[in-house]
């Protein structure tokens, strides 16, 4: 009985720290209420302090559901995404620029049904990570598959009023994976419904 009581509490600790690890950037996704002209879906995403624009989210709809990430700065596409997300289908491709090497790097998303939600296992550049929320948390954690390291996790802020935009506070606590990755699961969780939830 004690040894139990000790391995639980020392599995809370193990916990607690790697929650209350700190974040090496942060960022703020504000949904647009009005999207440009051929576009369903737009976000801003902004620094922490929500004074500098960084990249823009922009969806499209057909028949492949399509994301670009925009460089608010170069205005240039750094990372595309396309795939069926809708309903119970779901089929997602997505490339991200690299600079540095000058090359683009596929990935891919699949959803993972559960009885009450759903999470997402994120292939990239052989790297495997799953996402991790409760049913009735608006948190995902981003983690890899293996050795459960917490990459990076977003969250909903609450909102006061309906015509207030709708918020997420994005925190990446790792350069090993492009934000990119993070800012394309939480765009297709958004569609999916996260916010009304």
């Amino acid at each position: 009985m004690l040894r139990t009581l000790a391995t639980l509490l020392l599995f809370t600790v193990f916990i607690k720290c790697i929650e209350s690890k700190e974040p090496i950037r942060s960022y703020v996704a504000v949904e647009n209420k009005t999207p440009t002209k051929g576009f369903i879906h737009e976000m801003t995403v902004c620094d922490s302090q929500e004074k500098k624009v960084l990249y823009r989210i922009k969806t499209s709809r057909s028949d492949i559901d399509t994301i670009v990430l925009i460089d608010h700065q170069t205005k240039n596409i750094v990372a595309n995404l396309e795939g069926i997300w809708g309903d119970g289908t779901f089929n997602v491709t997505f490339s991200i620029y690299d600079s540095k090497l000058n090359k683009w790097t596929d990935g891919t998303i699949k959803r993972i049904a559960h009885i009450v939600d759903d999470d997402y296992a994120i292939q990239y550049n052989n790297h495997h990570l799953n996402t991790d929320r409760k049913w009735y948390s608006k948190k995902v954690k981003i983690h890899y598959t293996t050795n459960k390291e917490y990459l990076a996790r977003f969250r909903i802020r609450t909102r006061w009023f309906n015509w207030s935009p709708i918020k997420y506070d994005i925190q990446v606590y790792s350069n090993k994976i492009p934000d990119a990755v993070y800012l394309f699961l939480l765009t297709i969780m958004e569609h999916r419904g996260l916010s009304n939830e």
